[in-house]
């Protein structure tokens, strides 16, 4: 997508909703917004309703990674590498 942020990355690590519709703004204004999240913690649809889950929305123009962050290795892969 492209608009005035293009070419600027941005590691979206929020578990809150501020944090993710900041991110998802910036996304929609043309930067490459990746979104880190840990497994299992987001869902895309609310199991019991089948409707969009709340944070689904500011997931919009993101990239997603979803990671374990409770393990040593991951972490330290996440720390030390260069996207």
């Amino acid at each position: 997508m492209s608009g005035p942020l293009e070419g600027y990355k941005i590691i979206d690590l929020c578990r809150a909703g501020p944090g993710q519709l900041a991110t998802a703004v910036l996304a929609d204004y043309g930067a490459d917004a990746i979104s880190i999240v840990e497994a299992g913690y987001a869902e895309e649809k609310n199991t019991e309703t089948g409707k969009p889950a709340p944070g689904a929305l500011n997931r919009r123009n993101k990239r997603s990674l979803f990671l374990n962050l409770k393990s040593d290795r991951k972490s330290t892969r996440l720390n030390s590498s260069h996207v």
